[in-house]
């Protein structure tokens, strides 16, 4: 069983199908995209504020993740590669951002998040991912937080407040490049 498995994967890798010839992938692409409406820079999207009832679903297709369910928008197309904004759902819709090339393959795919927005006691988050003209990325994760006492109240002294952040950018190539999370007090 394991062989049909790692075949099955190595067919579909990057997700396209590499038995297939490129101008068929390019067609099969472009027919999935055309789904997706087309979005302009710069865009905001703030994770637990977003209404998924006018997206288009995309679950199960082969060029995207498996925990993807909606299109978001597909940003302006260049020369090199077209970029688009997913949408994967869990307590906040989480963005995703692929870029793929003009022969249908996929060049890069990144969550474009923080994830630390949840429900606790005594905690509060407010999540953004932004995209702006010059395809510069930027999220964070604002939170304030403190320490309950077994009948739910704060604990003083345990007040915490700081931000979360990570940038990046769309690279020339279509390469996703992100930081590593950088943590700020407030």
């Amino acid at each position: 069983m394991l062989p049909v498995i790692i075949g099955f994967v190595s067919c579909s890798e990057n997700g396209a199908d590499k038995t297939q010839p490129a101008s068929e992938r390019h067609s099969k692409l472009n027919a999935f995209l055309e789904k997706i409406p087309s979005i302009t820079l710069p865009i905001e999207i703030r994770g637990c504020s977003i209404n998924t009832q006018s997206l288009t679903r995309v679950d199960n297709n082969k060029f995207i993740s498996a925990n993807v369910n909606y299109g978001y928008g597909k940003l302006e197309p260049n020369s090199k590669f077209t970029a688009v904004v997913f949408l994967a759902s869990a307590d906040c819709e989480i963005p995703v951002l692929a870029t793929y090339d003009k022969s249908g393959n996929k060049i890069d795919e990144k969550e474009i998040n923080i994830g630390y927005c949840g429900s606790d006691c005594g905690y509060t988050c407010n999540e953004i991912m932004s995209i702006d003209n010059n395809k510069n990325i930027f999220t964070a994760d604002t939170i304030s937080s403190y320490d309950c006492d077994s009948l739910g109240n704060a604990i003083p002294g345990t007040e915490q407040h700081y931000v979360i952040y990570k940038q990046g950018r769309i690279l020339e190539t279509g390469k996703i490049e992100l930081s590593k999370e950088i943590k700020k007090q407030l």
